[in-house]
């Protein structure tokens, strides 16, 4: 996929380190720029597309690593009948009932971490405690509440969903290799204390649960 096809505002998708992330065009890149510290050689011969996901978070990638989602229209009749189907669910479907009439127990979210956040939070302080870096007192505090697993408040979850969105980017550095807990980046030590990639997951969903009651 070249730059020239993949036009601004373009719905498109690519690989991270924390798995596919999806997105949009904002503009192709012809010339060198910063996306927060980290350099972005583009150039005209080089040119590079600085995308953006539906949570903010911005990075650069070359055209040929960033693909094209697939249209709604483009979507066959046979695909459109059965969207069409499911939405003309059964009565009981409709009221959250199941085949024999009881209705489903809506799915309660906890808000104790989990141990694998507990886990990630503990690596984090570790690293930041060996090599001197990576993370605020915030962060540090963070850290302990995951890793002793207390139960976070909905202004906590706020606030761990707003800053994996922001710091989303760091992953995209290029001066330490993302995951290296022998040679780590100060945003990778960060991340840790918030719970790392579990912990983005686990926040994202809570905040989604929290803005569904409004």
């Amino acid at each position: 996929m070249t730059a020239t096809e993949l036009s601004k505002g373009t719905s498109v998708k690519w690989n991270s380190s924390g798995g596919v992330a999806h997105g949009r065009v904002v503009k192709e890149l012809t010339s060198p720029t910063k996306i927060k510290n980290h350099k972005v050689s583009a150039s005209k011969e080089n040119p590079q597309l600085l995308v953006e996901t539906k949570s903010g978070a911005k990075a650069a990638h070359k055209p040929e690593a960033v693909k094209k989602e697939p249209s709604e229209e483009a979507s066959s009749p046979t695909e459109a009948s059965t969207k069409s189907t499911r939405k003309r669910s059964s009565p009981e479907a409709d009221a959250g009932a199941d085949s024999s009439g009881a209705k489903k127990k809506k799915k309660t979210l906890d808000y104790v971490p989990t141990e694998k956040m507990a886990e990630n939070a503990k690596l984090g302080l570790k690293l930041r405690k060996r090599f001197n870096r990576g993370g605020t007192e915030v962060g540090v505090n963070r850290a302990n509440q995951l890793a002793e697993r207390r139960r976070v408040s909905t202004e906590d979850i706020k606030s761990m969903a707003s800053y994996f969105a922001r710091h989303e980017v760091d992953k995209s550095a290029t001066r330490y290799k993302w995951g290296d807990n022998d040679r780590p980046s100060a945003g990778y030590i960060a991340w840790l204390l918030w719970g790392g990639d579990e912990g983005q997951v686990w926040a994202k969903e809570r905040r989604e649960a929290l803005r569904a009651k409004k």
